[in-house]
């Protein structure tokens, strides 16, 4: 073969080789992406595997505030009930205390009563 076109096969060969050598090198930087983008979806995995837990907290959260907001209603039962309870206990107490004073009144006018007999009987048994 003639010197040109074994120059023109060579600087065929040379380009060749160059753009392999580009293509390895891409290659080794594709390696590197991959190996990075590995290890990023093992941190998303991670990170899924914790929100997983939290919102399994959070749910168990929020079944013990729905359990407590059904019992709500019984509750309001329970106050108005106690609060009615209270009024007729105080009605009562007012009552029993009225009651109390006026027994005390008429207790006091019967020792009153008592002295003044006392003071009469004394005096007819001893008349001066």
């Amino acid at each position: 073969m003639s010197d040109p076109i074994l120059h023109l096969i060579l600087g065929e060969l040379q380009t060749i080789k160059t753009d392999v050598g580009g293509m390895k090198s891409d290659m080794v930087e594709m390696k590197s992406d991959m190996v990075q983008m590995k290890s990023d979806i093992a941190g998303l995995k991670s990170d899924v595997a914790e929100l997983k837990a939290e919102q399994q907290v959070t749910n168990r959260r929020l079944d013990k505030i729905e359990k407590a907001v059904e019992l709500l209603p019984y509750m309001q039962q329970a106050v108005m009930e106690t609060n009615l309870i209270v009024k007729q206990l105080e009605a009562t107490s007012k009552a029993t205390t009225s009651e109390l004073r006026n027994h005390s009144f008429q207790i006091d006018l019967l020792n009153r009563r008592e002295l003044m007999l006392e003071v009469e009987i004394e005096k007819l048994k001893n008349p001066k």
